[in-house]
């Protein structure tokens, strides 16, 4: 008998788990089939399955440039393209609402924390770029603008000019990457004609205004 983690999202066997190393793989081939057909049973009967989806889930969401560089131009690319009207990811995050409804696109999100899904047409993008097709970073990037309200960007002469991104919180330690002392750097700053934001006290409407407006930005990567 061996034991082990059988993953459902990815609908295999975690085989560092398996108590068992020499366990036969033509039995663990149809040990895997077997729950395969187990999970899809238990998922019909249980959730109704789901249409078209497009999943993104190889890149995390919880880091907004992750986000903005890799996941939000596939979504633009493919959300029109295949009409779908889910879209899953490894989890669901304020910002990313609130990008797809500025976006206009029109799709249920699914967070794959804790839970699977059972899809009857599933649309992935290529998760490694061969070397022929390099990643083109700033182009990706360049078409969000291009489907964002055009007066989101114009420059408001109320905002400030000069900007500081500086955070509250952290989850990955990167808060820990700031100018010390702090409080006598941001007073400096603000001596000098810098204004503090905060971009997590900021919807992402008010933070594309502010960016849009800003001829000086300052942050620590």
């Amino acid at each position: 008998t061996s034991y082990g983690i059988f993953n459902p999202i990815h609908l295999s066997w975690d085989k560092n788990t398996l108590v068992n190393p020499d366990y036969p793989l033509s039995g663990l081939k149809r040990l895997n089939k077997l729950l395969v057909i187990a999970l899809r049973s238990h998922l019909l009967n249980n959730n109704s399955p789901l249409n078209t989806c497009i999943a993104c889930i190889d890149q995390g969401v919880n880091n907004y440039y992750h986000f903005l560089a890799f996941v939000l131009p596939v979504l633009i690319n493919l959300s029109p393209e295949h009409e779908s009207s889910n879209i899953i990811i490894n989890e669901t995050v304020d910002y990313v609402s609130e990008y797809l409804f500025i976006l206009g696109i029109d799709s249920t999100l699914h967070s794959l924390r804790n839970t699977s899904y059972y899809c009857k047409s599933l649309i992935t993008p290529r998760k490694y770029i061969p070397h022929d097709l390099p990643y083109n970073l700033e182009k990706s990037m360049a078409l969000i603008p291009s489907f964002i309200d055009q007066n989101l960007l114009k420059p408001d002469p109320s905002l400030p000019s000069k900007i500081f991104i500086e955070r509250r919180h952290s989850n990955n330690g990167s808060i820990n990457r700031r100018v010390e002392p702090n409080s006598i750097f941001l007073n400096l700053l603000v001596n000098n004609g810098f204004t503090i934001i905060y971009a997590e006290d900021l919807s992402v409407t008010d933070q594309i205004r502010i960016f849009a407006s800003a001829m000086v930005i300052g942050a620590v990567h």
